[in-house]
């Protein structure tokens, strides 16, 4: 999160920590009140977080060699942990979700490009992403993007750090 730093034009980048997103969770209605970039925003900020990953890894950037997260990249298991099938489950099904994993192509930190799997098991992110997947408009096809706008088009870093500053001030 960018603040501007005293005496300087320099922002200062902050992480979004759990205290946060908590903060942020108790300042916006119930999750089936939510609008689809509250849902959104909260999935991506809850992913990265719990996920310990940086913002390049699960949204996009500028840079066209990036390979932005797709549908494809992530499993979801219920408490007996098995696999769930995003293309045929439910909202019940999906509401039973224990944990979830990303399967990360790239990283900053895998510098012989093995690729890394990201397990979250942590409440909030859990029902965070599946409160967003249940309104996603794609989740059927595999080589859709996983964070994105309702009108299609990519998350980017950008607007995930504007739209965080919005839900601080509230």
């Amino acid at each position: 999160i960018g603040e501007k730093a005293p005496n300087n034009d320099k922002k200062l980048r902050l992480p979004i920590t759990t205290a946060i997103i908590q903060q942020i969770i108790g300042c916006l209605p119930k999750a089936v009140n939510r609008n689809y970039n509250q849902k959104l925003i909260l999935a991506a900020m809850a992913t990265g977080t719990y996920g310990l990953m940086r913002a390049g890894e699960f949204v996009s950037t500028n840079s066209a060699q990036q390979v932005v997260l797709c549908i494809e990249n992530l499993k979801l298991y219920n408490p007996q942990r098995e696999l769930l099938n995003l293309a045929t489950a439910r909202g019940n099904e999906l509401q039973c979700c224990q944990y979830y994993t990303i399967n990360l192509t790239q990283s900053k930190v895998d510098p012989f490009k093995h690729g890394a799997v990201i397990t979250i098991s942590n409440p909030i992110a859990v029902s965070a992403l599946v409160e967003y997947l249940l309104v996603h408009p794609s989740t059927r096809n595999p080589n859709s993007t996983l964070f994105v706008n309702r009108n299609g088009s990519n998350l980017s870093r950008r607007q995930l750090m504007e739209q965080v500053r919005i839900l601080l001030r509230l």
